[in-house]
């Protein structure tokens, strides 16, 4: 089977952001898709942010 280019960026996002997959998949466990709305679910998996304040979240 080809690895698509999409498949390739998926993984190398994937590799770059290990916590996010993470919490991701610990938060499938708990909520469909990770998320409490499907709305914020994003492939391959929903944005992780630590924290947040005012107009800026990390």
């Amino acid at each position: 089977m080809e690895v698509s280019y999409l498949d390739e960026i998926k993984e190398q996002f994937k590799a770059k952001t290990k916590k996010s997959y993470a919490f991701a998949q610990e938060a499938q466990e708990v909520m469909p898709g990770g998320v409490t709305a499907n709305i914020k679910y994003f492939d391959p998996y929903p944005i992780i942010m630590e924290r947040g304040e005012g107009d800026w979240c990390t």
